[in-house]
């Protein structure tokens, strides 16, 4: 679970214990079931009803954010609810059109951006080179798109075939084969690219469809100032817009310190993907002769193209015996974790929306040194519970851990723990904007 996963989760059970009738809908990815089939379960209460896709089927640019299955299941879904709100979270890996799905039925929808993937299909402003993208533009967009451009029948063919061969590729052998499977499967996927004039237009046509779909959102919420922005330049009405920020469980955190033994632990936590700039803050780290410096690293790799290997990439990076790969965890346990830290790191090289485990952070009350970019950058200068680096420099990001193993370490300036929103208050400022939007007196 990520940060929209984990917010869209405790703002369900917080509205759940306000007495209403919440019900969940999202994606897996499970290779082993029927593409589309559905399966229904409850889930801390709540009524689930996944859905799988796998993309095996995926034969055109058009169905990797659209698919009239799927809006064919989420409608039926619709009319057995009968919802008076539909709150998304994402639709990535769903269909733009699920919108759609509500709007012609008279429901209204509000939807919460965590992300840029509305107007940049990569999510994140950022190339397949991983460098920064000042903004949406067709050509460059065709550049990032290529794979995704190019697909036809036979590709989806080769997809369903290597995806039912993926499972059995368990061992340490398997692995290397599977990504070499992955490697070969991208370039014979390039070959297929669309010409130059059609990918634009099927560019241009996807921009349009997202800004018709807008048009069907009656209220977007931003939990970041700089997000709020890109949606407005994009063309979305600011009155449109609401800045909320996310709410958490507070009850998480507040577990007790550790003893102090003359350490500093620095700590990471979150999924391993290059966006998130791990391989930066290894580099960093590696420069760090300190013997009181510790890096604890909690999370897990995630398939990213281009960098399938991203975890065995880290591995390989790393030369300090203080840096300590911890792995997967639990949403709870992010207080206990945060507690036996000193510092968080969070070293993402895009524009982060509003990372939850830096107001988690706050929660905990440890400081924080980030990426002086996007929603990152807005915390810090907002609550003075950390210090900002210069993104994607390793040099600058190694100064900043030295400033905290100092004789006087740079401290808050204010309790910005005062400042979190609850979960439970995040609910109530929910209700009053689903009561808005449907026009339900009270």
């Amino acid at each position: 679970m990520a940060g929209a996963e984990v917010f869209a989760h405790g703002l369900s059970c917080a509205l759940a214990a306000r007495g209403h009738e919440v019900g969940v809908f999202h994606r897996v990815a499970d290779p082993s079931r029927a593409e589309y089939s559905v399966e229904r379960a409850v889930v801390d209460g709540l009524p689930v009803v996944r859905l799988n896709n796998t993309f095996r089927d995926c034969d055109r640019f058009e169905k990797t954010y659209r698919n009239d299955e799927i809006d064919s299941i989420f409608g039926a879904l619709l009319e057995e609810r009968r919802p008076d709100v539909v709150h998304f979270h994402h639709v990535t890996c769903l269909s733009t059109n699920l919108i759609a799905e509500a709007h012609r039925r008279g429901i209204p929808v509000v939807y919460t951006l965590h992300d840029y993937w509305l107007i940049c299909q990569r999510g994140q402003f950022l190339k397949t080179d991983l460098s920064l993208c000042p903004g949406q533009e067709d050509g460059e967009c065709v550049k990032c798109l290529s794979w995704q451009l190019g697909l036809n029948r036979g590709q989806a063919r080769t997809a369903a075939t290597l995806q039912q061969a993926f499972p059995k590729l368990e061992s340490p052998a398997g692995a290397r084969v599977k990504r070499a499977l992955k490697g070969a499967y991208g370039l014979y996927s390039r070959a297929f690219v669309a010409g130059e004039r059609e990918a634009r237009a099927r560019v241009r046509a996807r921009m349009e469809h997202v800004q018709e779909m807008c048009r069907q959102v009656d209220l977007f919420t931003a939990p970041s100032r700089f997000l709020l922005g890109k949606f407005v330049d994009f063309g979305v009405p600011a009155d449109k817009i609401r800045y909320s920020t996310y709410g958490f469980e507070v009850s998480y955190y507040g577990a007790p310190r550790r003893p102090p033994d003359g350490s500093i632990r620095f700590g990471y936590i979150g999924t391993w993907i290059p966006p998130k700039g791990l391989h930066l803050l290894i580099e960093a780290f590696n420069g760090i002769e300190d013997p009181r410096a510790h890096l604890h690293l909690y999370g897990h790799a995630v398939p990213y193209e281009g960098h399938e290997d991203y975890e065995d990439q880290l591995r390989g990076l790393i030369r300090s015996p203080r840096i300590h790969l911890e792995g997967y965890y639990e949403n709870r346990r992010v207080g206990k974790i945060l507690a036996g830290l000193d510092v968080l790191v969070v070293p993402s090289i895009w524009y982060e929306n509003s990372p939850l485990t830096i107001q988690e952070a706050f929660l905990a009350g440890i400081p924080v040194i980030t990426s002086d970019l996007g929603g990152m950058a807005e915390l810090i200068r907002d609550e003075g519970a950390g210090i900002t680096f210069r993104a994607r420099d390793p040099e600058a990001l190694r100064g900043a851990l030295q400033r905290y193993l100092g004789a006087a370490p740079p401290r808050p300036s204010a309790s910005p723990a005062a400042r979190v929103k609850t979960i439970a208050a995040c609910a109530e400022e929910h209700e009053e904007l689903y009561h808005r939007v449907n026009r339900i007196p009270g």
